[in-house]
């Protein structure tokens, strides 16, 4: 789903968010991250990106949803260029098959 151009969670205390629905097929499944996640300096000096790090995602998938989180955060770990500088937060769900 796009960014739909909001303050960031959090960051303004009286903003209003706008409210965004999208049908979720079953068994897929959803990453929100922050930005800890695709600012990591990789070891070239370049910055990972979001459409990058929407790429790799789907190539770190473990099969698990509960394992799935600490993969990729150990992938990330591996690609970059020096320590940790920000928050690195991912929240994996997904959609069940409906029940017949």
């Amino acid at each position: 789903m796009p960014n739909a151009g909001d303050v960031p969670l959090g960051v303004l205390p009286d903003t209003v968010y706008q409210a965004a629905h999208a049908t979720m097929i079953p068994h897929t499944v959803v990453c929100l991250v922050t930005d800890g996640l695709f600012e990591v300096e990789e070891r070239s000096g370049e910055m990972l990106g979001l459409d990058r790090l929407r790429d790799l995602l789907p190539s770190w998938w473990t099969g698990d949803l509960r394992s799935y989180p600490s993969a990729c955060l150990a992938h990330l770990k591996l690609l970059q260029r020096d320590q940790q500088s920000d928050d690195r937060t991912l929240v994996v769900f997904t959609n069940p098959a409906a029940s017949p």
